[in-house]
């Protein structure tokens, strides 16, 4: 199968080129239609003009996952039972991520982890994979620091 020639060219045989070989002259790449290219280009992400849903934005996508993380390991830590302050901060933190998240949905300005504009459906596989995770996390944690920890 023959390679599509991208560049247009023009052969020509100078009298000084013995005969069988030609030189070829490059005019330039071809170029596609500008519909096309902007077919293919992603949409322009919506920019954030308060601050409180930036601060929204920071919260479910930074701070709020390092907070549960912090809060994980002193729960390990604690070895105080299933239902403490610190249980109560964890699912606190956690229903502030999803309040967040809508907030920024809400408001018109969302846009994914990798800045593309957030649909609704965004959304919800955002809180589908962070609640049952996040229980999954508690249980796991609260088990190491109340039943394996203890022992050590």
């Amino acid at each position: 199968m023959k390679k599509p020639n991208l560049h247009r060219a023009k052969s020509r045989r100078p009298a000084d080129v013995p005969e069988g070989m030609h030189v070829v002259q490059e005019q330039g790449p071809v170029t596609t239609a500008k519909s096309e290219v902007n077919a293919r280009s992603p949409e322009q992400a919506p920019v954030v003009t308060n601050s409180w849903i930036l601060l929204a934005r920071v919260f479910w996508m930074i701070l709020g996952p390092m907070a549960l993380v912090v809060l994980s390991l002193a729960i390990v830590k604690s070895s105080t039972g299933w239902l403490t302050a610190l249980d109560a901060a964890y699912f606190a933190i956690l229903g502030l991520m999803i309040g967040c998240r809508w907030a920024e949905q809400r408001s018109g300005q969302a846009t994914t982890a990798t800045g593309e504009p957030a649909t609704w459906s965004n959304f919800n596989r955002y809180v589908v994979a962070l609640v049952p995770l996040a229980v999954v996390v508690w249980v796991v944690v609260n088990f190491i620091g109340n039943h394996i920890r203890p022992g050590l």
